[in-house]
């Protein structure tokens, strides 16, 4: 059985990789914007650079703090972890009994 800690870490693992993965991204396009044959045309929905590197940026500092929140409050409130949970109560690991 998944225990809170470990369901709350591995989502916090996973908003992680999908924040790396989209700067990995957002940088190889505009790398690739900046060759010759892509000079003068746009791409629909771009954001520019810094912005899309302060999103993540702002997304892999969260992911550091609630993995010190969990750390920190995971042998003394289990409500607190309740309450970081409650954003992934759609997914298939998460518990009712886990709800605060």
């Amino acid at each position: 059985m998944v225990t809170l800690t470990d369901f709350l870490l591995a989502r916090i693992a996973e908003d992680e990789a999908s924040a790396r993965r989209l700067l990995r991204y957002a940088q190889e396009n505009e790398l690739a914007c900046k060759e010759p044959q892509m000079l003068g045309k746009r791409l629909p929905g771009w954001h520019e650079w810094p912005d899309v590197q302060a999103m993540c940026g702002r997304a892999l500092a969260e992911c550091e703090v609630k993995r010190r929140l969990v750390n920190e409050f995971k042998s003394w409130s289990p409500w607190t972890l309740s309450v970081l949970a409650l954003p992934h109560a759609d997914h298939p690991d998460y518990q009712l009994a886990w709800k605060p």
